[in-house]
């Protein structure tokens, strides 16, 4: 997954948990903490999201607003732990089972 792919899916996951599938509110750029998109919970529902669909641990250190901000503070992260530049690929979602 690039960058915009990995943004979209977090942008649907959001859409879906949060927003009762409404996107039309989020952008990658949509301040997710200050617009109480996000909360505790939800930062910890994003990142079991993130586990289980790329397969990748988000350590407690790296839960921070600044990460959490947005779509794209997040996917920079997730493309930052995923060891890969940003051209690069992150591997694709798993299926949910």
């Amino acid at each position: 997954m690039d960058r915009s792919e990995i943004e979209c899916l977090l942008i649907r996951h959001l859409a879906q948990q949060r927003l009762d599938g409404d996107e039309s509110q989020l952008t990658s750029l949509t301040p997710l903490l200050a617009w109480g998109i996000l909360d505790s919970l939800g930062v910890v529902e994003m990142t079991t999201f993130i586990q289980k669909q790329l397969g990748i641990v988000i350590p407690a250190d790296d839960v921070t607003g600044e990460n959490m901000a947005s779509v794209a503070t997040v996917a920079t992260l997730v493309i930052r732990l995923a060891g890969t530049s940003q051209d690069q690929a992150v591997p694709t979602p798993q299926a949910v089972t």
